[in-house]
């Protein structure tokens, strides 16, 4: 899946001023043309590597795996990255940029670390936090390509009645976390099952218990 950015601050139109022309002239621009001149997003890289300090590469607008999308009305500027044929390890992507007046988009650059994995893999941890007053998180970790396309979850009472179910069906590779609002049920012992389904067959099920205290 791409690694998507949207930056509210950086309008094409804007950054892109040497062609003085509104964004429909702009937008039907080669897009190399326009990204010759945008100084003031800097996106980079840090791969895997032998050492402890591995450096950060930057990426290009020009590469053939990034497509970046001009600002509008109804929609941020966006890019995405959709590299491929990454090695097994730890990856950090960093985003620096700044306005035509030189102001930094925050105090720090924005980076979010991800993990490439050679095996595909799904990991439902232990729903937290439990015992908890209203509410329950469920991380459903997923490692490589093969992902679920959809999940049931039941919430179940002591009398073996299903109080609620929860059906998701977008997933990515990551960490992908579910939200249980309990807020609405009385305190007391409940059961959860969850299901992971792919083409119509069953991936995974697990069962555990919930505490809800009011």
């Amino acid at each position: 899946m791409p690694l998507v950015m949207a930056l509210k601050k950086f309008d094409p139109d804007v950054i892109c001023q040497p062609f003085r022309g509104s964004m429909e002239k702009l937008t039907s621009r080669p897009k190399a043309s326009c990204v010759a001149i945008f100084t003031g997003i800097v996106v980079l890289m840090k791969y895997p590597c032998d050492t402890d300090d591995c450096p950060f590469i930057p990426i290009y607008f020009t590469r053939p795996d990034v497509q970046w999308f001009p600002a509008s009305d109804t929609s941020d500027f966006r890019m995405e990255f959709s590299p491929t044929n990454l090695q097994a390890g730890t990856y950090t992507l960093r985003v620096e940029a700044k306005d035509v007046r030189n102001n930094a988009s925050g105090s720090e650059p924005y980076e979010i670390t991800f993990v490439v994995a050679e095996d595909n893999s799904i990991t439902i941890q232990s729903p937290y936090p439990n015992p908890s007053t209203s509410t329950f998180f469920f991380n459903i970790v997923i490692t490589g390509d093969d992902r679920p396309d959809v999940m049931r979850m039941e919430i179940i009472n002591t009398s073996g009645q299903v109080v609620q179910e929860i059906v998701h069906d977008e997933f990515f590779t990551g960490t992908n976390t579910l939200i249980w609002d309990a807020s609405h049920m009385p305190g007391g012992l409940y059961f959860y099952r969850i299901t992971l389904n792919q083409s119509g067959k069953e991936m995974k099920t697990v069962i555990g218990k919930l505490m809800l205290v009011k």
